[in-house]
């Protein structure tokens, strides 16, 4: 997340203060006022209580839904007021049971350092290659980072964010008693930032917590979160569901993140969020804030997430993702317009014998569903499909040149980064392009494939539509409204007309739509 410094502005602390209305009026006595501020504290009771404003009875005592014990009646009665059960009075059970089970997390790295790359130019290396020799480098240097983690077995898994442990040379977990513990890594997954390791010499009083299948949280639910702020020691703090199947955020690859506004801080990330009944919802991952700590808008993975990311990495140390081979941008109001459509997502590309190839998907192809669930939006997609496994038979619903169609086809397995990737989509309105042959010495230059043909931009004048529309020197304009370009002519005459013009736009080894208004 950001780190630029924000200036604070203080605001004057509150003020406390009576309206004109409360002060007795002329002719009211002391008498007359207590009796107002008893009829407004009845009032007030009522709007409370929904109308039972008489003491009641002390209830019984909270007890921890984990115990299993059902509650015992109350030994003697309490005074009225202390029947009274704030929001929530579990939440101290709640916090303590959380608390045995998270970890902090101690790291190692080893940053190694290229002098010449951090020494200015003209002779910033004679220096130490008089002093030092000529073949001086700067010695590697350690770099100590700390997180937070959760045991979720009794068998001694931790679970963390890949982030937190990434790249690390040694890790140590710490439980709360003080017992530092060493682990190994079972596995780590980049895509979704987690990550899973086992407590080596595991201790037979771990207190984990499960990864049961729990509903997804509900909007406004209290949440506690749980970690290591700043180094300082477990820390529990509450906030609620502030949202839900928060994507496009950029955090990982595969997001559908929690998003709450209990205080995460650095060195929380890997730490747990825990509902009202002690149950794990999530593995705090992020914030947005822009001065580095906590400004109420925090992410955590979804438990039902991270307990398929934890039985792949446990069973086959990698995450098996379903693969179908296509490259998709959301829709905006401009390629809305164009291919005729309200919802689902445009295939900007399909790639060359990937299932989606297989099963007759084109170029221009609207998805509308996907295994019978509705397409939403890109993130959506992505996610169903490498949540299915890889090998099993897909259906997709789509729209071509507004007709409707139905295909068939089997999932391949998702291997390296960049298949299926979102592509960003832009728009914008008039025109401002110059144009040029796409010709040897340029497929040389922008390494453009002879399979690639179409109309070259030089250039883009600033604040037009083609700038507006995201299009950049060195785009290879492939298609106008859904014909073949083969020369600069062909774009020329397109961009005369009226309204609309649906281009594809082959750029840095990837196609994708805008949409220019003329």
């Amino acid at each position: 997340m950001s780190a630029d410094r924000r200036r604070s502005d203080r605001a004057a602390p509150p003020s406390i203060f009576l309206p004109d209305t409360n002060r007795p009026r002329d002719g009211e006595g002391r008498l007359g006022r207590s009796l107002r501020l008893v009829l407004l504290a009845a009032s007030a009771c009522v709007l409370l209580t929904g109308g039972r404003c008489t003491p009641q009875p002390p209830g019984p005592p909270v007890v921890p839904p984990w115990t299993g014990a059902s509650p015992q009646p109350a030994q003697a009665a309490e005074p009225a007021l202390e029947s009274w059960q704030p929001l929530p009075a579990i939440l101290p059970a709640v916090a303590e049971r959380a608390v045995r089970s998270a970890v902090n997390i101690s790291t190692t790295r080893t940053l190694r350092f290229d002098h010449h790359k951090l020494m200015p130019r003209g002779g910033g290396d004679s220096f130490f290659e008089e002093f030092f020799g000529r073949h001086f480098e700067w010695p590697p240097a350690k770099q100590k980072s700390l997180g937070s983690g959760v045991i979720v077995s009794a068998s001694g898994l931790v679970l963390t964010n890949h982030h937190v442990i990434g790249d690390a040379d040694s890790i140590e977990v710490t439980t709360v008693d003080g017992r530092t513990l060493s682990v190994s890594v079972v596995g780590s997954d980049e895509r979704s930032d987690l990550a899973v390791m086992q407590i080596e010499d595991v201790p037979d009083d771990l207190e984990p917590l499960s990864l049961e299948d729990v509903a997804a949280p509900r909007l406004g639910e209290f949440v506690i979160a749980v970690g290591n702020p700043f180094g300082v020691g477990r820390t529990v703090t509450l906030g609620i569901v502030s949202a839900t199947g928060r994507r496009g955020l950029g955090i990982a690859d595969y997001e559908d993140f929690i998003q709450t506004d209990a205080a995460i801080n650095p060195g929380n990330s890997g730490g747990a969020l825990v509902d009202m009944r002690g149950r794990l919802v999530g593995i705090n991952t992020a914030i947005f804030s822009r001065s580095g700590g906590t400004q109420g808008v925090g992410f955590a993975i979804p438990t039902a997430l991270a307990r398929e990311v934890l039985q792949e990495l446990t069973e086959h140390g990698s995450v098996r993702r379903g693969w179908l081979g296509v490259i998709i941008q959301d829709l905006d109001a401009g390629l809305a317009e164009a291919f005729g459509v309200e919802d689902g997502v445009v295939v900007a590309d399909v790639q060359p014998d990937s299932p989606a190839a297989k099963a007759g998907v084109k170029r221009g192809d609207v998805l509308l569903r996907f295994e019978g669930e509705e397409v939403t939006d890109t993130s959506q997609l992505r996610m169903a499909v490498a949540a299915a496994d890889p090998g099993a038979p897909f259906t997709l619903e789509l729209s071509r040149d507004g007709t409707a169609r139905t295909l068939k086809g089997v999932l391949g397995t998702l291997e390296e980064p960049g298949e299926d990737e979102e592509v960003e989509v832009v728009s914008g309105a008039e025109h401002g392009l110059e144009l040029g042959e796409l010709d040897a010495e340029a497929r040389r230059r922008l390494d453009v494939p002879e399979s690639v043909k179409g109309v070259l931009v030089l250039t883009v004048e600033p604040g037009s539509a083609a700038s507006r529309a995201g299009l950049q020197p060195g785009d290879v304009v492939v298609e106008a409204d859904r014909s073949p370009l083969r020369s600069p002519q062909e774009l020329r005459r397109s961009l005369t007309g009226d309204g609309s013009l649906l281009l594809l736009v082959w750029r840095g080894g990837a196609t994708h739509f805008v949409v220019l208004k003329r």
